[in-house]
């Protein structure tokens, strides 16, 4: 006994050292179990297919503006959000690709392969949990917030990482389709402004969460090249919404020779303009402040500023 108790004192405090320790990884251990039966509940509670975690917020009352979704038509305007997620996780890439809109198509993945490589290489490239919340709702579209993340079940790998999308429902020929990737949707305006020298014709709008794209038809009447801006600074081609607030273009992203409309000539430009999606603030007209009526006699004048053959234009939208 006396040899024991020799020996512990001793060793006292490596033995106390192993004796915590000890504690310590049985308590990790209690807390993980704990923790993974709750969240495995969780998934089994949540889950719309065998390798699909949907985890619903609200999906019938929007965060930032519209009415609440009609129960009556509701299952038919969300499932197709639902069964494009389900087919996108379990890598369904056809089924995934024939849920989106013509328009999607067209602006955004014009080919399945460009569609896998853009997208579905993106969002998900393994298996993943997401939930959707109902964002805007407005007679035209319903717009849907979806975060994905990691599904660690699954993929063996915890990240804290979330991806966010923005899905847009919308009618097509009598049938829900979806706009992805942030887009909302094209809007026709057909809407122009003529002078002796030029012609504005703003076609259509390509509208997405954070931006719209113009697609814009210039015609030039006059013997000259004409610029429709100087890009001397970036503040010369805007958009003006119903509030009378200025949305400024990313003319920046413009080289030179797309801005220029030959003599004679009947061009395709498309404008950008920073705007994030709103129901209540639409622009309504857009204003081209710095036109250059002469861009040869321009590109010799010495001080760009001082050149006075210059224009503008406006077209109500």
């Amino acid at each position: 006994m006396n040899r024991f108790i020799r020996w512990y004192n001793q060793n006292r405090k490596l033995i106390w050292q192993i004796i915590i320790s000890i504690l310590v990884v049985i308590g990790l251990i209690q807390i993980l179990n704990y923790y993974y039966k709750v969240r495995s509940e969780n998934q089994n509670n949540n889950t719309s297919g065998n390798n699909v975690t949907f985890i619903n917020n609200n999906e019938y009352i929007p965060v930032i503006g519209g009415d609440t979704l009609d129960e009556e038509y509701s299952e038919e305007v969300i499932n197709p959000l639902k069964s494009f997620l389900e087919f996108c996780n379990d890598g369904n890439i056809e089924e995934a690709y024939s849920i989106l809109s013509n328009d999607c198509k067209e602006q955004s993945f014009p080919t399945i392969e460009q569609f896998k490589d853009e997208y579905i290489d993106t969002y998900f490239n393994t298996k993943k949990t997401y939930s959707m919340q109902s964002w805007m709702n407005n007679p035209n579209c319903h717009i849907y917030r979806v975060s994905i993340q990691e599904d660690y079940l699954s993929s063996g790998k915890v990240s804290e990482m979330e991806l966010e999308e923005y899905c847009t429902i919308v009618n097509e020929n009598g049938e829900y389709k979806l706009n992805i990737n942030r887009y909302i949707g094209k809007q026709e305006i057909n809407k122009s402004n003529k002078t002796n020298e030029l012609e504005i014709t703003v076609n259509n709008k390509e509208v997405y969460m954070d931006y719209e794209i113009y697609n814009l038809q210039i015609r030039n009447y006059t013997q000259n090249t004409i610029k429709l801006d100087s890009r001397e600074t970036g503040n010369k081609t805007y958009g003006i919404d119903n509030n009378n607030v200025k949305y400024l273009s990313y003319i920046y992203e413009k080289v030179d020779s797309d801005l220029s409309i030959g003599a004679g000539q009947t061009k395709q430009i498309d404008i950008k303009i920073k705007k994030n999606y709103s129901q209540n603030n639409v622009i309504n007209q857009l204003v081209f402040s710095d036109i250059i009526l002469n861009e040869e006699e321009y590109k010799n004048t010495q001080e760009k500023s001082e050149y006075i053959n210059r224009m503008q234009m406006f077209v109500d939208i």
